[in-house]
């Protein structure tokens, strides 16, 4: 233990974890703990135990099975990183396919989503025709509308116009009438001669 104590550098690493969860992270932590992270070896357990293993096994004082012990453990446990390794390599490759779908999948993804872009950028298209033509009519609409409203000023001249010209025919028949008026008259007075005329042709003869 006091070999322990002088090869470990990490305190964290003298406290055991239980390893007997079933879910995967479960035993990533544990064997994060053991053989460390990936590039960083020197902070894991695994680097502790094997120095303190070569410690005891080139120690002249200790005794020959003990050293013997633990050449074999240290050999046990270089037997059992390369098994790690290859576990962790096909979890690896695994993982890499995961990676590679999941990479396709937003490809298509990808994909789609351009064809969604090009076909919102057919429908702006689309839009700005629709409201450049709903523009044109609108401009079309106010010229017929002007058009109306100059035709109906026209229509209001001809009405008074033709007001005027009804005036002036009922003057023009108060006229006749009151020159009927003065034929009546006339004719009066030519009768009323004609019957002095012939009053007088009575006395003469």
């Amino acid at each position: 233990m006091n070999l322990w104590e002088k090869e470990s550098q990490d305190k964290r690493h003298r406290r055991i974890a239980p390893i007997g969860a079933t879910r995967w992270w479960a035993k990533h932590d544990a064997l994060k703990k053991v053989y460390g992270s990936f590039g960083k070896p020197q902070d894991s357990l695994y680097v502790d135990v094997l120095f303190t293993l070569t410690s005891i096994q080139e120690q002249k004082t200790a005794k020959s099975n003990l050293r013997t012990k633990a050449r074999g453990y240290k050999e046990g446990l270089l037997r059992m990183r390369s098994g790690v390794y290859r576990m962790r390599s096909g979890e690896v490759r695994c993982l890499q396919d995961e990676v590679r779908c999941l990479q396709d999948e937003v490809r298509c993804l990808q994909g789609e989503v351009r064809c969604l872009q090009g076909e919102v950028r057919c429908l702006q298209d689309e839009v700005r025709c629709l409201q450049d033509e709903v523009r044109c009519l609108q401009d079309e609409v106010r010229c017929l509308q002007d058009e109306v409203r100059c035709l109906q000023d026209e229509v209001r001249c001809l009405q008074d116009e033709v007001r005027c010209l009804q005036d002036e025919v009922r003057c023009l028949q108060g006229e006749v009438r009151c020159l009927q008026g003065e034929v009546r008259c006339l004719q009066d007075e030519v009768r009323c001669l004609q019957d002095e005329v012939r009053c007088l042709q009575d006395e003469v003869r």
